[in-house]
Order: structure tokens, then sequence, then C-alpha cells
């Protein structure tokens, strides 16, 4: 994404937040065009029995974001590294290749490596 739309992506990540009535805060880096979002709710199960679905549709407005917080049990269920890259069996190669044992963060990184 470019600078010149983090606007625009901001605006539509508040309006997907708004269709999921959940509490939104956004910062827009616009110099090299980040966006970071901040999707709460006040009640934790009233999150939890819309988190799946908001980050499904989160991640068909924005197939790159990632989850980079969150204490939320269904955490394990959402794409928290957004889309695999195309190099992912690359990565996972190198994985195998220099942890054999899968003894370094087991499935704590994209695609599950």
């Amino acid at each position: 994404s470019t600078p010149g739309t983090a606007i625009e992506r901001a605006q539509a990540l508040r309006s997907l937040c708004a269709r999921f009535e959940l509490r939104c805060e956004t910062i827009v880096d616009v110099m090299n065009g980040d966006v970071t979002l901040r999707a709460s709710d006040l009640d934790a199960r009233a999150l939890g029995a819309k988190i799946e679905g908001f980050d499904e549709a989160l991640h068909a407005l924005e197939p790159s974001a990632r989850v980079i917080a969150s204490e939320h049990p269904r955490r394990g269920d959402l794409a928290v590294w957004g889309t695999p890259p195309a190099t992912i069996e690359r990565m996972r190669a190198l994985k195998a290749r220099f942890d054999p044992n899968v003894t370094l963060n087991p499935g704590r990184f994209v695609g599950g490596i």
C-alpha cells in the first residue's frame, strides 16, 4: 500500500469496525502508508462472538493485515500474520533446515511456521 491511500484505508477500516459494532482507533503514518488499527469491545464475550467474522472481513479488505496484539482465547483461529507470502514454501524449508526438531517458537509465525 502507498502513503497516498493510507487515509482511505483507515476510513474503510473504521467502517468495517462500525459494521461489526466494535470500538475503533486508528493511527495513520502518512510517510510510509502504514495504518494501525485498534479494534475492541467493552464486553470480552461480545468481542469473542464477533472476532472471527471481523478477522475474515479484515483480511478480505487488507490481505496483509497483521494482528500485533491480542490476548483473546481465539487468537489461534485468527490470521494474525495476514495472507502467507508467495515465498512461504522457501520459508518452511529454511525453518526445517535450521530447526529440524521444531523447538523454536513452533507455529508462531506466518503460515504456522
